[in-house]
Parts: structure tokens; C-alpha cells; sequence
């Protein structure tokens, strides 16, 4: 029909925008989050009338905000949030269905036990976190959801071993790992 084609373009742009980092972000449900935003809007309506009428530099610092909120960079993302904790030594990340196990090792350092199924997941809160190195992932067995986001890991910081185990199943997310790690240099046990 003819609004196919509007539809299908809509949809893409929605999986488009969602698939960006930091696309996502907790809100409140309920009347407390509907009102919240009711209340975001209007501010941001008064607001933006009054200072397209005045002086650039306050729109200029809009967007810089936005992009601020967008990108969510670890030492913003920090401040703002209180995650993660000062001193921490044990973490959960909410890396998709499933957590990611990061255990602090050292400074800039950890072991990290299954990755969840998502690369860019796992590896934003990594760097969240201020991990630059991971001496040892485990992966508990080879299930997407636990190993899928290996290559994130790898991304932009040295990994000593890749443990797992014997049982290779499913045998192609079992022969994934081991060429996602091969291709990065790093051992597989």
C-alpha cells in the first residue's frame, strides 16, 4: 500500500536512532514521569522562545549540553550519575539480557566474567568503569547472551587470557569466540 514505504522509513530511522550510544536512558514511569516530562517540555519551549531572541551563546550551550547527553562520556556520566561508586571492586554492568561481571583488579584493571551478547555495551561500561586492561575473561559457556559482546572487550585495551569452557556448545558460537580472540592475539583456554 502506499503507506509502506513512510512506514518502513519511520521504522528504520526509530532502530537507527536507538542503536546510538547513549540513545537510551532510564525515565520514571507512571504519572511522576509523565508529569516530568510535561514539565521538561514547557521549560524547554519557554526557554528555547527567549533565547533565539536574545544572544547565541545561551543555544550554543544547549547543544552542547545535548550533545553532552547524548554521548554520555564516562567522566560526565560519572558525575552526573555516582556510578560507578568511588573505590568500587565489584560490578554488574546491565549489558543487555544478562550482567557482565567486572571484578577490579588493580588500577585501570579487571576481570571480567561473561560479556553479555552486546560489543558496545560491554565495552561502554568498561570504560566507564576506567578499565584499560583485563588480564582474564571467563565465559561461563557459549551462549550468545555470554559471549556475544567479546569484541567489545577487545576494542582498545589489552585482554591476557580468554578462559572458558570444554564444552563447546553451540559449536558456531563456541568457534566465534575463538576466532574473535585469535583475531586479536589473545589466547584461548
Amino acid at each position: 500500500t502506499g503507506a509502506g514505504w513512510p512506514a518502513g522509513w519511520i521504522a528504520e530511522v526509530a532502530r537507527t536512532g536507538a542503536a546510538l550510544p547513549g540513545a537510551g536512558f532510564d525515565w520514571p514511569g507512571g504519572w511522576g514521569g509523565g508529569l516530568l516530562l510535561a514539565g521538561v517540555t514547557v521549560a524547554v519551549v519557554l526557554v528555547s522562545g527567549r533565547l533565539l531572541r536574545r544572544r547565541r551563546w545561551p543555544v550554543l550551550a544547549a547543544a552542547v549540553l545535548l550533545v553532552l547527553f547524548v554521548v554520555q562520556p564516562p567522566a560526565v556520566t560519572r558525575v552526573v550519575t555516582g556510578w560507578p561508586p568511588p573505590g568500587w571492586r565489584m560490578v554488574l554492568c546491565d549489558v543487555g539480557q544478562g550482567d557482565a561481571l567486572v571484578l577490579a583488579a588493580g588500577p585501570g584493571a579487571a576481570v571480567l566474567v561473561d560479556t553479555g551478547p552486546d560489543p558496545l555495551a560491554v565495552d561502554r561500561c568498561l570504560r566507564v568503569l576506567g578499565v584499560d586492561r583485563v588480564p582474564l575473561v571467563v565465559l561461563t559457556h557459549f551462549h550468545a547472551d555470554h559471549t556475544g559482546g567479546l569484541a567489545g572487550v577487545l576494542r582498545g585495551r589489552p585482554v591476557g587470557l580468554v578462559e572458558t569452557t570444554a564444552l563447546a556448545d553451540p559449536p558456531a558460537q563456541a568457534a566465534l569466540v575463538h576466532r574473535t580472540a585469535a583475531a586479536a592475539g589473545v589466547p584461548v583456554r
